[in-house]
């Protein structure tokens, strides 16, 4: 399947997107009210010569997506100059992966820009900001030690009872949503930069490409 006008417009508005979510629909609301961003971006989003279409291919329970994805609301919603379609990556597989390489096959959320209504492909946005990898990275570890009176807080997730594997779900997420603010505007300039190297790049290029790095890439 390829990502035609017609297509694109069969994917959900924010709104829908919003109102189907059963999975993380209370921590992205509150993810979505708290975040921020600086005002060079919503200067550059508010000032895009043309309206951009963005594409989201996401999953609801993926944490990533819970941080990254209402910053791209707040931004659409702030700036009047994207119309945002999004697809559960389960029900759009062939057509998600068609934006990935195959070491990437999977990844969410995956969000592609596009310039016109003949849907040039300008920029692509991978799950989020690369300069948030090592607090992503840190965030289990800052959780395992805040609970020292949790007895299995250091065993494998695998070999912890439930009570704890649930107490870590509650604790990553209201870490992300402590972190809203500050994150939103990390992200808000990530994909400010990827947009911009985008549009500056020839009709027939490839398309600028942003957000988390696998060593493989």
């Amino acid at each position: 399947m390829v990502l035609t006008p017609d297509v694109f417009l069969k994917g959900m508005t924010p709104e829908e997107h919003m109102d189907q979510m059963t999975i993380n629909k209370d921590r992205f609301s509150q993810v979505l009210e708290k975040v921020e961003v600086g005002p060079e971006e919503n200067e550059f989003f508010s000032q895009l010569p043309a309206p951009l279409r963005v594409a989201i291919f996401t999953e609801d329970w993926c944490g990533d997506h819970v941080s990254t994805t209402p910053v791209l609301y707040k931004l659409a919603r702030d700036s009047g100059r994207m119309d945002v379609r999004v697809f559960i990556r389960a029900d759009h597989t062939d057509l998600a992966n068609s934006f990935l390489p195959e070491n990437r096959w999977g990844t969410v959320p995956v969000f592609t820009f596009f310039n016109g209504d003949e849907m040039e492909h300008v920029a692509m946005f991978i799950e989020t900001s690369q300069e948030l990898v090592p607090v992503l990275d840190s965030m289990e570890d800052e959780i395992r030690r805040s609970h020292p009176e949790v007895p299995d807080i250091d065993k494998d997730v695998n070999e912890m009872s439930e009570a704890t594997r649930n107490l870590i779900r509650q604790e990553r997420a209201s870490y992300r949503i402590n972190h809203a603010a500050e994150w939103g505007k990390t992200i808000a300039r990530s994909m400010r930069e990827v947009v911009a190297d985008g549009l500056q790049r020839r009709q027939g290029d490839a398309p600028a490409v942003g957000g988390t790095k696998w060593p493989q890439d």
